[in-house]
């Protein structure tokens, strides 16, 4: 294969791939921090990259806290004492709290878990 020559795309790659959503739906992840500059996006970089390995039916928006305002997106990804906060509790979306915002493997962890309780939903 040439240097830029695009990858056919392989079934037996896709169907290593994890369980997604049986209804097809995408769902809407929103990533923030208080500032939105740092360590949001930080995360933000770690997550997407997670969604496209594992192909997650999953969208992000980024920013800071002012996403939340109106947001009517399936889940709040942030560090995990801002999401332990009081003002994140009983939310009509998910809240996903991540320790250790470069571990990919906590990420997907966490995104597999959030897909699990949106089938269930």
């Amino acid at each position: 294969m040439g240097f830029f020559q695009k990858k056919k795309n392989d079934a037996s790659i896709q169907s290593d791939a994890k369980p997604k959503a049986s209804n097809g739906k995408k769902f809407l992840i929103a990533v923030a921090c208080r500032a939105g500059m740092g360590s949001s996006t930080l995360l933000h970089i770690k997550v997407k990259s997670v969604i496209e390995e594992n192909g997650y039916p999953i969208e992000t928006i980024h920013g800071n806290l002012d996403v939340l305002i109106g947001f009517t997106g399936d889940a709040f990804m942030s560090m995990a004492d801002i999401a332990a906060e009081p003002d994140f509790q009983n939310k009509p979306y998910e809240v996903i709290g991540i320790q250790n915002i470069m571990s990919k493997e906590e990420i997907q962890g966490k995104l597999e878990t959030f897909l699990e309780t949106m089938q269930t939903k």
